[in-house]
């Protein structure tokens, strides 16, 4: 990989080369830069290049005034530089950065600033980046762009330049080859390079907008709203955060991936569903009918009321098949809500009721199995617990006490008569074929004998008449069909 800080580097390297059959080895190379463009990133070009910066005295930095600079030139081991650095030699020549001094600062005699005078004279001897006389200094936009510079393909536009001042510590520590693969580097793609998700951003800046732009600031913050502008059609500086939400939930264009992420991982973002209620469309906003009315968390609570109140309507019924058919269509039109992301948050529950109540209404149109008492047995270890399990699933999902009365009431319609016909089922069994003892030795585990078909039976039962009480006692099944054993 070669960066494009390394072509920097070798641009530098190449300025200090000179005729050695007629010229003396210059003292250093001097960079101006009287427009400090350069300035933010001369930490990153020192580790690949030995760099001393005029100014005030720092020496974290390797930068002082003229007359520090003129020692070091002479004597280097005098001085204590940074380790950071780069090493000296013949191939890495002391360049001289000059921010905010152009050539003209040390050529021109008559106007000497006193902070460079000192160096006048080593300027004489030294070689000049760019080197022609005259030349305008390089820019960053200048150099990375020029067929003698990187050879980037960079827009000129001033969003562009703007954007290059932004990100220039990042783009020298990209792959120049991969940069001159990738094209015209517009600020859209010079913005990217810092801000590497901005899905997310975006999710975070809807869900905390004054916490996030402190936390990007600078460079970050400035990519991210350009990534706005551009990509998703907003600007968060003006627009806020009400429009934003209103977009997230139209998921029209680049918002579906900001939707789609935000249904992967909904917990992230806590604050986001009442931000996105609040920016709930009134009226006609859509034309007609809103493609996405499961964006908005009150739609989804609008959805649960109408399920309440469609579970409570079926104690109305006194026909069993028209209400496994009524659960069948409530389970069609909510279940998929359970699957939602408000279902992820938990703010679906009866939805994901219907789930286990259209299960259990089409489980229990298969009677008990007729036979003696083992096969009613083997028939409940088998098939019959399900009834009984999605029974306790369903009222364990619903979450508050007014959701627990009306799974109670629609189960006494479609699981009570399940009940009742299999405790007849098992009491004809138990009438037919098996004689109560009393006393019963019951093995050890084991042991051989006919325990293990009592003890099968017992925990069957003992499930089946724990159901029969719980749902009585919630205003389920009426336990007639245990109450007779």
């Amino acid at each position: 990989m070669s960066a494009v800080r390394d072509v920097v580097a070798h641009a530098l390297r190449e300025a200090a080369k000179y005729n050695a059959d007629s010229s003396t080895p210059p003292a250093a190379v001097f960079w101006p830069d009287p427009d400090r463009a350069w300035e933010p990133v001369i930490g990153l070009l020192q580790e690949v290049v030995p760099i001393l910066v005029l100014g005030e005295y720092d020496s974290a930095k390797a930068q002082g005034p003229s007359i520090w600079i003129r020692t070091i030139l002479s004597a280097s081991d005098s001085v204590e530089l940074p380790a950071h650095l780069a090493e000296r030699n013949d191939r890495n020549p002391w360049v001289i950065y000059l921010p905010g001094h152009g050539r003209s600062s040390l050529s021109d005699v008559t106007t000497l600033d006193s902070a460079v005078s000192p160096l006048a004279e080593v300027a004489l001897r030294s070689n000049w980046w760019p080197s022609a006389y005259g030349q305008a200094a390089w820019t960053p936009h200048a150099f990375l762009g020029s067929k003698n510079g990187a050879g980037l393909d960079i827009a000129s536009d001033a969003k562009t330049k703007s954007a290059l001042t932004s990100v220039l510590d990042r783009l020298l520590a990209e792959d120049v080859h991969e940069m001159r693969r990738i094209g015209r580097l517009d600020a859209s793609r010079l913005h990217s390079l810092v801000m590497t998700d901005s899905v997310r951003a975006l999710l975070e800046w809807l869900d905390d907008p004054e916490g996030t732009k402190q936390a990007l600031e600078g460079a970050r913050w400035e990519a991210f709203v350009e990534a706005c502008r551009s990509t998703y059609g907003f600007d968060p500086r003006k627009d806020g955060q009400l429009t934003a939400a209103t977009r997230l939930g139209a998921r029209a264009g680049a918002w579906r991936d900001v939707w789609a992420r935000f249904v992967d991982n909904p917990r992230r973002y806590p604050s986001l569903p009442a931000v996105l209620d609040k920016a709930r469309p009134e009226g006609d906003l859509f034309g007609g009918t809103d493609p996405h009315p499961d964006s908005w968390p009150s739609w989804n609570q609008e959805q649960e009321n109408q399920l309440r109140k469609a579970l409570a309507d079926l104690d109305k019924q006194n026909d069993l098949g028209q209400v496994r058919a009524a659960v069948s269509e409530l389970a069609a039109t909510h279940l998929r809500r359970d699957e939602s992301v408000w279902g992820e948050l938990g703010q679906a529950p009866l939805a994901r009721v219907m789930g286990y109540l259209a299960e259990l209404a089409e489980l229990s149109t298969t009677p008990a199995r007729a036979g003696d008492m083992q096969a009613q047995i083997v028939w409940y270890a088998d098939e019959g617990y399900r009834v009984d399990d999605l029974a306790l699933r369903a009222i364990a999902a619903a979450t508050t006490a007014a959701d627990r009365d009306v799974v109670c009431k629609a189960l006494k319609k479609v699981y009570d008569p399940w009940v009742e016909a299999t405790a007849r089922a098992f009491q004809t069994a138990a009438v037919a074929g098996y004689n109560g003892q009393i006393g019963l030795d019951v093995n050890r585990p084991g042991e051989s004998g006919d325990s293990d078909c009592w003890e099968g039976w017992s925990h069957a039962r003992e499930h089946h008449e724990a159901v029969s009480v719980g749902a009585e006692g919630s205003g389920g099944a009426d336990g007639r069909g245990t109450s007779e054993g």
